[in-house]
């Protein structure tokens, strides 16, 4: 199973809900630094806040991609330029939208997680 850190799952939220993270940083009443240090994993969530959507259950096979592409430090314009491929079908994958086979076998010939 592929496990995510907390502020992975913060990230996978936010993309889920379709905000920027100042969106989401108002939304939790955190100033935006602060929010962005958490989604980075630089500082834990405390002082009583907490992320309600964070239990999130299971995760996308594109959101897995995208996970792997963020650990591994991987841009996706890195990734598009190693397949031949643009950017915006990178995205679009990552998305779940068209045919994820490319990147699965791109992440599977990689260094693993």
């Amino acid at each position: 199973m592929f496990e995510l850190a907390n502020n992975e799952k913060m990230l996978i939220v936010r993309r889920r809900l379709g905000q920027s993270q100042s969106q989401r940083a108002e939304i939790l009443g955190v100033p935006f630094g602060r929010y962005r240090l958490w989604e980075m994993g630089t500082t834990m969530m405390g002082n009583g806040h907490h992320c309600p959507e964070c239990e999130l259950g299971e995760i996308t096979e594109p959101e897995r991609l995208f996970m792997t592409r963020k650990r591994r430090g991987y841009s996706q314009r890195d990734v598009a330029e190693e397949l031949g491929v643009s950017e915006g079908w990178i995205r679009k994958l990552e998305k779940g939208l068209g045919n994820m086979t490319i990147l699965q076998e791109f992440w599977n010939e990689t260094k693993s997680d």
